[in-house]
């Protein structure tokens, strides 16, 4: 009886709300530029431009439904605001009839309550039956170099090259606080558009460097000229999808799922070849082998994935060395072999340089800790 109930109670609500689900987009659609298009206009509201950071931080996780050439990501969608209207009104009927009842409002009085809401809660069904879904997408294809700003409604989807993108840092003041969003916006707009700015599902940005960090992995994705960035998440997505040769359709109209068994093999790969990287760099620091120079060719050839790793094993060698100067009055064993004072200052500068440009932890404060402990000029 009560499983019939609730069945009954679930048909009765998506009457009102359809089923929450996504609506994928053509996966075709960034093949070809929109050819009729016009100027678009200026960001209405708060946004700071965004500029790719130099180097990869690892400080915020961002969506990965790819498959290493097409790249999907989620943006706002009137679904749910419209679905929370139709909660919010309904709930406050639940509340509001049974009190009415209890207290005996007169029925006119009641009317003047109840009926604008019953109204409210059919606009709002009205609207996310027409939304039926989350379905506002981008588009980013690698092989074309294209955008499309994807819409369920196709007159209204923009294809442009990722070139006339611009990317926002975005402040929006809510009642409960000010959030930071990743925004994009093309250089043209449809015909009748003012402007075309989407608020992505894509990454936490609460503060710029993390805007900065998501718009320098879409870039590289974005560039054919570059190997697609190696970082935690997009790694693991696309060589599931190679092991299991999944395609971005497969992931969404296919739907098909890549098994947890399958990224947690391809997770073991990784923290193997890190591994590796570590043990390599270790290799390199030994004093009988360092050099600043072969560090540095030996930093390009490792993906970024592992780059951090390094980073973090030269860091620690330099730190390391600083406070045994600092001890003990004298270069660390092994080094005066090889180096004089000036010269092992030189090549540590170069360490200290290649620290600083990956790892936000690696500061001025850090930076002149160093100098403090081995002062090259001595």
């Amino acid at each position: 009886m009560i499983g019939f109930l609730k069945r009954t109670a679930l048909t009765i609500y998506h009457i009102f709300v359809p089923h929450y689900r996504d609506i994928w987009p053509d996966i075709d659609c960034a093949k070809e530029p929109t050819h009729k298009v016009s100027k678009g206009g200026k960001l209405r509201s708060k946004g700071k431009p965004v500029t790719p950071i130099e180097n990869y931080i690892f400080h915020s996780d961002f969506d990965t439904l790819t498959d290493g050439d097409i790249w999907i990501i989620k943006t706002d969608s009137r679904f749910i605001d419209y679905i929370v209207g139709v909660q919010l009104i309904g709930a406050m009927l639940l509340i509001l009839l049974p009190v009415f009842w209890f207290y005996k409002v007169p029925f006119e009085l009641t009317n003047v309550f109840i009926l604008p809401m019953l109204f409210g809660l059919v606009f709002f069904s009205l609207l996310a039956r027409w939304e039926k879904g989350d379905n506002k997408w981008i588009v980013f294809d690698r092989s074309s170099g294209n955008v499309c700003f994807w819409h369920k409604s196709k007159r209204k989807s923009l294809t442009v090259p990722f070139e006339i993108v611009n990317c926002y840092w975005h402040r929006k003041a809510y009642r409960g606080g000010v959030s930071r969003n990743f925004m994009l916006m093309p250089e043209v707009s449809l015909r009748g558009e003012w402007n075309r700015w989407w608020n992505t599902y894509f990454g936490s940005t609460e503060i710029y460097s993390q805007a900065q960090y998501l718009w320098r992995v879409l870039s590289d994705f974005m560039d054919n000229s570059k190997p697609i960035p190696e970082l935690p998440g997009l790694t693991h997505q696309i060589r599931s999808c190679q092991k299991l040769g999944y395609t971005i359709e497969d992931l969404t109209h296919g739907g098909k799922e890549i098994p947890i068994e399958v990224w947690m093999a391809v997770d073991k790969e990784i923290q193997e070849e890190i591994e590796a990287v570590a043990n390599k760099a270790d290799q390199l620091l030994e004093p009988e082998n360092f050099s600043a120079n072969v560090i540095l060719e030996y930093s390009k050839t490792i993906p970024p994935l592992a780059r951090r790793e390094l980073l973090i094993h030269v860091k620690m060698a330099v730190g390391y060395w600083s406070r045994w100067t600092r001890d003990h009055g004298g270069l660390f064993p092994g080094m005066s072999k090889r180096y004089t004072p000036q010269e092992l200052g030189a090549e540590i500068d170069q360490l200290i340089e290649l620290v600083r440009g990956g790892l936000s932890s690696a500061g001025e404060e850090w930076e002149a800790d160093i100098r403090n402990g081995y002062d090259r000029r001595k």
